[in-house]
Order: structure tokens, then C-alpha cells, then sequence
């Protein structure tokens, strides 16, 4: 019976034995309590995200996660209203493919250093749905992506605004010294104008005694004409602050403006279109700031083209038509120059932009244009035109007068 007692309870563990089991035991209590630790850390990080969630649902500005390939992974809904996107189009997008390209390598520099745990802010331009840039500041920090990755969380706001108002600021106060010069020099000019006219007509009556003279005396009164018209222009430089809006006639302004380039155009060889409809309204309008505005196109254009002067295969060719289009005016100013590139096209109306291979006539110019056609509650856009070169376009609402 003893026996049969004994081999029933089976043999003893060794002391070495029981002390792997109770090793084993541990082991399985610490991977148990690890495992329940993770999923608690899970769970609350699950919570933590759909808070976070909830609260970026509803903010304005653009709240996005990028994984550590500069992929977009997450993305708010604000990004709709701000960029036209949906967030499903940019899920798995890089985050480079939308920034304008010369903001691209400063702005990935600045993300880069995110990603040893340094938060960044800068700011820099992105492309909307149709192309257009819109200007944004964005702060970086890092995370940890789902994945257990490194990545970057960035909050985006728009300051295209507040961009606009600082150049604006800046222009200003450039406009305002270099409307004090101008108001000077055209009065200097008006001066000389008219001790000028005091003598044309003796000096007329002496060309037709003397036959010899006359070819320099057209020349003269030629010129004397062209002083005449560069004061004009000079004045308009002034920010005028106290013209008044009036009933202006775009077309005329248009020949106005054509008509101080009507030597230019001579000596340079520029060949020119003027196609003006005659169904373009009387509209409310600041004039001599309307014809700055046509002024700084045309001179532009002149600029582009006299690269091909020179050439009788390929001369210099501007062209500007006007049309109606419902109750809004169409100018449209094309030239058969080098053209617009797609980032001088998004660009060339800022402030400080200067294209490659532009010259002075560039710098703020352009802006000053955009700036008073917008000041009139229009739009002035640049493109291509069908000639291959730049194109133009403004668009003005028609004010009746009294309206």
C-alpha cells in the first residue's frame, strides 16, 4: 500500500526545479502586468487622440500630422475652406507637392529640424486647389505617430492679410516720398514747359525764314511735346489722396496712356494693337490713378518686347483691347515677349518680387498696379498669351455715375 502511496504523489521537484517554476511564474505575472500596462497606455492614448480629435474638428485653422517621410497623415476639415481640398485628397500626399517652390527648401529645412525635437515657426506660401498661393505660418512639434515613428504636428493660420498689409505699409510710405519728388519735379517740369512755350513762337517764325532749320525744328517741337507729356506722368506719381472719383472713360485713358509711349514705340520698332469696344461704359473711377495703373502695364510690356527690336522677323508687338461682359469692363494687355513663368504668374504682383532676368521696372511696379485696380473693387491677373508672351487681364465692375 506504502508503495502504491508513494508512486500516486509522483516524485519531488528538485530544489533547481521548483526555483525555474517560480522563475517561470514571475516572468508570466511581469509579462501579464506589461501587457496590461500597454493597453492601458493604448486605451488612454485612443482617448487622448479622439479628444484631440474632437477638438481640431472644429477649429479654423489647419491642424495636420505629417509621418517621418514628410507624408500628410492626418489632416482637419479647415483645410476645405482654406485650400479647397478635402482632407481625403492630401491623406498620403507630401506636404512639398503644395508649398510654392522657392518657399519649398526653407520650409523643409525648418521641418527637418522638427524632427530632432526642435519646434519650429515659419512662414511661406501654399498652392490651393486652383494654383493660387496663399500665404500661411505654420508651427511644427514633434510627436509619435501611431506607428511608434517619429513625425511632426503642425498648426497652419493664414496671414495672406496680414502679408498684404505689410507690403501695403511699405509701399505707402515709399509712395508717399516718391509723391513729394514727383509733385516737386513736376512742377520744375511744368516751369520749364513754359519759359519754353514763351519763345516757340518766335523761334517758329524764325524755321520758316531760315528752310535749313526745319528738320531740326520738327525734332525740337517733338521733343518739347514729349517734356510736355513726361510732366503729366510725373505728377500722376503723386498718391493724389484728394482726387476725386468721377465718370471716366477707360478707353480714352487707355489712349491717353498709349499716346506718352507713341515715341518709344517709334524708336524701338514696337508695332501696336489698340481694339477698343465702343459698348465700354462711362464708370466711377479715380483717373489719373487709373492711368498710373495702365501706365506701369504698358511700360512693362515695352520692356518685354524691346528684346526683339532690332529683328525685322520678329518685332515687337503690344496689344490691348477693352470689351463688356455684363456689368463688368475687360482691359486686356498682351505682348509677344519671353513671357510669364508659372511662378512669375503667382508671383510677379508681390511687393519685393523680382522674376530672373527682370529688370527695375518689376520691383513694386506691378504691385502698385494690382493694388489700384483692386482699390476700384477689380482684379488683375497675369497669364500667357496666345502670341507667347504675357497677357494682362483686368477686370473692373462698371459704376454708374450717381449709382
Amino acid at each position: 500500500m506504502e508503495a502504491t502511496a508513494d508512486a500516486s504523489q509522483g516524485e519531488a521537484l528538485s530544489p533547481d526545479q521548483e526555483s525555474l517554476v517560480e522563475r517561470l511564474e514571475s516572468c508570466e505575472t511581469r509579462l501579464h502586468m506589461e501587457s496590461m500596462r500597454r493597453q492601458a497606455v493604448q486605451e488612454a492614448w485612443e482617448i487622448s487622440e479622439a479628444r484631440y480629435q474632437s477638438l481640431i474638428e472644429g477649429m479654423e485653422d489647419i491642424v495636420f500630422t505629417l509621418d517621418s517621410r514628410g507624408e500628410i497623415i492626418q489632416v482637419n476639415p479647415a483645410v476645405k475652406s482654406a485650400l479647397g481640398y478635402s482632407p481625403d485628397e492630401l491623406i498620403g500626399r507630401r506636404l512639398r507637392e503644395f508649398i510654392l517652390e522657392p518657399d519649398q527648401e526653407r520650409a523643409l529645412n525648418q521641418l527637418s529640424r522638427v524632427f530632432v525635437h526642435s519646434p519650429q515657426t515659419g512662414e511661406y506660401r501654399v498652392l490651393d486647389k486652383n494654383g493660387s498661393p496663399v500665404w500661411f505660418r505654420v508651427t511644427g512639434s514633434p510627436v509619435h505617430v501611431m506607428t511608434g515613428a517619429g513625425g511632426v504636428r503642425c498648426l497652419a493660420s493664414e496671414i495672406t492679410r496680414e502679408r498684404m498689409q505689410q507690403q501695403e505699409l511699405v509701399w505707402s510710405r515709399q509712395m508717399a516720398s516718391a509723391g513729394q519728388q514727383a509733385v516737386f519735379l513736376a512742377r520744375e517740369f511744368a516751369q520749364a514747359w513754359r519759359e519754353t512755350q514763351d519763345h516757340i513762337s518766335s523761334l517758329d517764325n524764325m524755321a520758316k525764314e531760315e528752310p535749313e532749320l526745319g528738320p531740326f525744328w520738327a525734332k525740337f517741337t517733338e521733343a518739347a511735346a514729349r517734356l510736355k507729356d513726361a510732366a503729366k506722368m510725373i505728377a500722376s506719381l503723386d498718391p493724389a489722396v484728394n482726387e476725386m472719383l468721377r465718370a471716366v472713360n477707360l478707353n480714352q485713358s487707355i489712349v491717353n496712356v498709349f499716346r506718352l509711349f507713341r515715341s518709344r514705340f517709334e524708336r524701338k520698332g514696337i508695332r501696336t494693337a489698340l481694339s477698343l469696344s465702343t459698348q465700354i461704359p462711362f464708370t466711377m473711377a479715380w483717373s489719373r490713378r487709373m492711368e498710373h495703373a495702365l501706365f506701369i502695364l504698358l511700360n512693362h510690356a515695352c520692356a518685354a518686347v524691346e528684346i526683339k527690336t532690332g529683328s525685322p522677323d520678329a518685332p515687337g508687338e503690344i496689344s490691348v483691347t477693352s470689351r463688356r461682359k455684363k456689368d463688368r469692363i475687360i482691359i486686356e494687355l498682351s505682348d509677344n515677349g519671353p513671357g510669364l513663368s508659372r511662378e512669375d504668374c503667382q508671383r510677379i504682383f508681390d511687393f519685393n518680387y523680382l522674376r530672373p532676368g527682370g529688370g527695375a521696372e518689376d520691383v513694386g511696379g506691378l504691385h502698385m498696379s494690382w493694388s489700384i485696380i483692386a482699390d476700384h473693387g477689380g482684379s488683375l491677373k497675369a497669364g500667357a498669351s496666345p502670341e507667347g508672351g504675357a497677357l494682362f487681364t483686368i477686370e473692373l465692375p462698371v459704376r454708374r455715375p450717381g449709382a
